[in-house]
């Protein structure tokens, strides 16, 4: 029981010196597109993947936050592919091979037509190999239509925030 509570009280801690995350590479601070994020479980790992609306011929980095849940430890090899599948049966793949930092995979999706699409990311590293479906999203024409469809959501009042790269240092797992 002690350790729970020391658990406990370390995250809260933690999150109360929290830094905000660094601005994306591939969206500048001027980029307006609303903000989207999931977070998914296989057998193997969890999956927090944010990124920006999508834009027809636009990069949105999907950061893929990828915890192995043997250790619950960030995932530092593999390969990381994102994947918008349409419904004609179209699809588009977006790769990357390179975490950075560890645990944290940024493939550049930049979608060539508008419409809804299933989005997925596959992982593949040694002893891994797992698809986490994300669910339908929308690719629009432009940031207009994604700012008109997304509405702003307001940070809920009392809101603890305790990020990957805080959890994968100390002994810390979450569970569904």
């Amino acid at each position: 029981m002690s350790r729970v509570l020391v658990a406990v009280l370390l995250a809260c801690a933690l999150a109360s010196c929290a830094v905000p995350p660094a601005p994306d590479a591939a969206s500048p601070d001027t980029d307006d597109r609303p903000a989207l994020s999931f977070t998914d479980w296989t057998g193997e790992t969890e999956l927090f993947a944010e990124l920006r609306a999508l834009v027809v011929g636009e990069d949105s980095a999907l950061a893929a936050h990828v915890t192995r849940l043997s250790d619950f430890s960030a995932l530092a090899d593999g390969v990381v592919v994102a994947v918008l599948e349409r419904s004609d049966g179209g699809v588009e793949r977006f790769e990357v091979a390179v975490a950075s930092p560890s645990g944290i995979f940024r493939p550049i999706i930049r979608p060539s037509r508008a419409g809804p699409a299933e989005l997925r990311v596959e992982i593949r590293a040694p002893g891994i190999d797992v698809v986490h479906v994300l669910g339908d999203v929308d690719v629009f024409e432009d940031h207009a239509a994604a700012r008109a469809a997304i509405p702003a959501e307001p940070d809920p009042a009392g809101r603890i925030t305790f990020l990957k790269e805080q959890q994968w240092v100390v002994p810390f797992a979450t569970t569904i």
